[in-house]
This record gives C-alpha cells, structure tokens and sequence, in this order.
C-alpha cells in the first residue's frame, strides 16, 4: 500500500508543476492513442489550474463525447455556453 502511495504522491508532484500547454500536450497525445480516461484525467487538472478556461471546458466535453459519456459531455457544454454568457455581454 505504501508503494502505491509513493506513486500517487510522485505523479501529483510531477503534474503540478506542468504549464497549461503541456498539461493539453499530454492530453491530446492520450486522447489521440484512444487513451480516453487519461486525457480526461489532464483535462481535469487544466480545469483546476484555469477555471474558468472556455477552450479547456469545450475539450474536455469533446473527451467525454468520445468516451460515449454523454451526461459528462453535456455538462461541459453547459459550463462552456455558461462561462461564454459571463464574458460576452448581450447584443
């Protein structure tokens, strides 16, 4: 237990210390091999780095489309057409 300890510990560390562009880098690479959960994964750590980051919501939407979790996809979109709504006033 202690071992995967120490791993989850290392990779926290490593990933923190990751700039939005790699964290995407990384993201699309995994999204790109079919390694959808781990590109999810990334998307998740840009979302807590940039909250409010339109293209990160509207990525990781497209993630979850690509997965088939629609629930998770339509959320996104949602927060995506949300934070648009908050930075473009009404014509």
């Amino acid at each position: 237990m202690n071992h995967v300890l120490k791993i989850q510990q290392q990779y926290f560390n490593e990933t923190e210390k990751l700039s939005i562009e790699e964290i995407f880098n990384k993201a699309y690479y995994a999204a790109g091999h079919g390694k959808h959960d781990e590109a999810i994964g990334y998307k998740k750590l840009a979302v807590e780095k940039q909250p409010i980051n339109i293209k990160i919501y509207n990525n990781l939407g497209s993630t979850y489309g690509l997965k088939k979790d629609y629930e998770n996809a339509i959320l996104c979109f949602q927060k995506t057409l949300k934070l648009i709504r908050n930075i473009i006033p009404p014509i």
